[in-house]
C-alpha cells in the first residue's frame, strides 16, 4: 500500500493511459473524494483529504458517473503512534541500531517505509507489529532528525531527535580490579569530556552494564559501580546508553576471589622497632599496589606466592 501520515498533505500520482482531458475526481473507499488534476494523457494526480486512521482503496473518476479501480491501497498512520526511539544517541561513524517503537500500527503490511536521519535514508527491518529497526548512516557530530518515511520522503511519524557524538578513548581505570562479589566504585578516565546529560555506562565483559556517573574535575572521567562477575579476566567499555552502540574501544579488567588472611608471622612485634612479617592466607594477587595495613599506617607488600605475601611493620607505639 501506500502510506501517509494523518493530518499530512499528501499529493497521490497516478499512472496509466488515455486518460483524456476532462474533469476527474479519486475517490477513497467508496465515501470521500477529492478533485484529480489530470497532467497529461499518462499521469493523474489528486490530494488525499483522509482524516481517520486505516485502509483505503483509490477509484478515479472520469466525470462523475464511471468508477476506474486504480489497485492503489492507501494505508493511514497515525504520525503520533510511533512513541519513542532506542537509543537516542550513537557514533558519528554510524553502524548503529535504533529502536522505533510505536503502537496501533499494522507495519507488517506496509512495504516501502525508510528510516530519515536527516538528509540520509536507510532501509529499515521489521521487528513486529509494533517496532522497526534501523541502523544509523555516518554523520556529522550533533543532532539530527530522524522519521519514518515512505519511498518518496513522505514522513509517517513525528520527528524525533537523534544525538551524534564522537567515540572516546578510555585511558586508564582506578582501579583495574574488583572482587568478584563487586561494589567497587571504578574511576574511568577519558581523553575527552562529554556533558553530564549524556547517557553512559561501564559494560563489564560482554553483557553486563552499569551506568557511568558524570564526576567533576579538571580530567574528564564518569565512575561505575563494578557487578558481581565470575572470576577471571574481563573487559570494561563505554556505552552509549545500557544497550546502546559502544562509546569507547574496551580495555582489560580483572575480577578476583576475595582474599583471606589465616595467620601472621611474628604476631607481635618491639614498640618503636620493625619486623619482617609474613602474611599467611589465600588468594593473593600478585600486583604493584599490593599492600599491608598496620592499623591505618601502609606498608609495601611483597608477593611470594597466592599463600604468602611479605611486609615490614612501621616503627610504632603499642596503640595501634
Amino acid at each position: 500500500p501506500v502510506s501517509m501520515a494523518l493530518g499530512v498533505p499528501t499529493e497521490i500520482t497516478i499512472q496509466g493511459a488515455s486518460f483524456v482531458d476532462i474533469p476527474w475526481s479519486c475517490q477513497y473507499g467508496g465515501g470521500l473524494s477529492s478533485h484529480a488534476f489530470r497532467v497529461s494523457a499518462d499521469e493523474v494526480r489528486c490530494d488525499a483529504p483522509l482524516a481517520t486512521v486505516g485502509n483505503y482503496s483509490l477509484t478515479l473518476t472520469p466525470g462523475g458517473s464511471v468508477f476506474f479501480d486504480t489497485n492503489v491501497h492507501i494505508q493511514v498512520v497515525s504520525a503520533g503512534a510511533f512513541t519513542s526511539i532506542q537509543p537516542s544517541v550513537g557514533p558519528s561513524a554510524g553502524g548503529s541500531a535504533v529502536t522505533i517503537t510505536g503502537r496501533d500500527l499494522d507495519l507488517e503490511s506496509s512495504t516501502g517505509w525508510f528510516c530519515s536521519f536527516g538528509e540520509n535514508i536507510v532501509q529499515m527491518r521489521l521487528l513486529s507489529s509494533s517496532s522497526i529497526l534501523c541502523v544509523t548512516p555516518a554523520q556529522v557530530v550533533g543532532i539530527s532528525s530522524l522519521q519514518v518515511v515512505t519511498h518518496d520522503g513522505r514522513a509517517v511519524s513525528r520527528r524525533f531527535s537523534y544525538l551524534y557524538l564522537e567515540t572516546v578513548k578510555i585511558l586508564r581505570v582506578s582501579p583495574s580490579l574488583s572482587p568478584s562479589a563487586g561494589r567497587n566504585v571504578v574511576k574511568v578516565f577519558l581523553n575527552k569530556s562529554f556533558e553530564p546529560e549524556v547517557p553512559l555506562w561501564c559494560q563489564f565483559g560482554h553483557s553486563i552494564s552499569v551506568r557511568a556517573t558524570h564526576v567533576s574535575g579538571s580530567r574528564p572521567s564518569r565512575q561505575c559501580v563494578a557487578p558481581a562477575h565470575a572470576v577471571g579476566p574481563a573487559s570494561l567499555a563505554l556505552m552509549f546508553g545500557e544497550h546502546g552502540p559502544v562509546a569507547s574501544p574496551s580495555i582489560p579488567f580483572q575480577f578476583f576471589e576475595p582474599a583471606t588472611v589465616s595467620s601472621l608471622k611474628p604476631s607481635t612485634g618491639l614498640q618503636g622497632k620493625s619486623s619482617l612479617v609474613q602474611v599467611v592466607g589465600s588468594n593473593f594477587l600478585n600486583l604493584p599496589s599490593l599492600r599491608c595495613f598496620f592499623g591505618k599506617t601502609e606498608s609495601r607488600a611483597r608477593w611470594i606466592s597466592e599463600s604468602l605475601v611479605s611486609c615490614r611493620s612501621p616503627k610504632l607505639d603499642s596503640k595501634l
